[in-house]
């Protein structure tokens, strides 16, 4: 049973494909594995196959349209013209049932899309394509999730005080975020605004 994966073995792969498996088992033996000129035999190789398979199924494809086609010419010189037009109709009737979902989705997502825009910019921007919508999506709907809860005026350097100049501002002008920022373990024993 061995000999004949052997011969299968041999009959699939070339001796190019062989000896690069050689090369390899050599390589790993040795303890001086040079692994960049490995790993570049190996990028190649799988490129070769890549190719390889991509022309593969190429052929494969064009063998199965010119095996349908002749099919189709062996049934029309029979006369089976009600067996190829009852074919052709299911086949255009699952492709529209595809397309019409695919239309729904697109519409249903361009809509989804347009919420999102104030009033003006949907009217000006309904007859696009959904690519250029979802571009327009992303530059006009930024999210601003980064973006610290800072006083108005004040830089984004909280500081000391919260961004104000003393404590007695701080607690003064925004009680809450003092409160909260002085109820943890770090703020802990500051006082000052509320006399507690």
């Amino acid at each position: 049973m061995t000999e004949e994966v052997q011969s299968q073995n041999e009959q699939t792969v070339s001796p190019g494909e062989q000896t690069a498996q050689t090369d390899q088992t050599d390589q790993s033996n040795s303890n001086d594995t040079d692994w960049k000129s490995l790993h570049g035999t190996e990028v190649d190789y799988n490129k070769k196959l890549r190719g390889k398979n991509q022309a593969l199924e190429t052929k494969l494809e064009q063998f199965e349209k010119d095996k349908a086609a002749s099919r189709q010419k062996k049934m029309e010189e029979a006369g089976e013209f009600k067996t190829i037009l009852a074919e052709k109709d299911s086949t255009i009737e699952s492709l529209t049932k595809k397309a019409e979902a695919h239309d729904n989705y697109l519409n249903t997502r361009k809509t989804e899309l347009l919420e999102s825009f104030s009033e003006d910019d949907r009217e000006q921007f309904s007859h696009l394509p959904l690519s250029d919508i979802e571009k327009l999506s992303k530059r006009l709907n930024v999210s601003t999730t980064n973006v610290p809860n800072v006083p108005e005026g004040r830089d984004a350097k909280l500081g000391e005080f919260g961004g104000y100049k003393s404590y007695e501002e701080w607690a003064a002008k925004d009680p809450e975020g003092y409160k909260s920022a002085n109820q943890s373990p770090q703020g802990q024993g500051i006082k000052i605004g509320y006399g507690n």
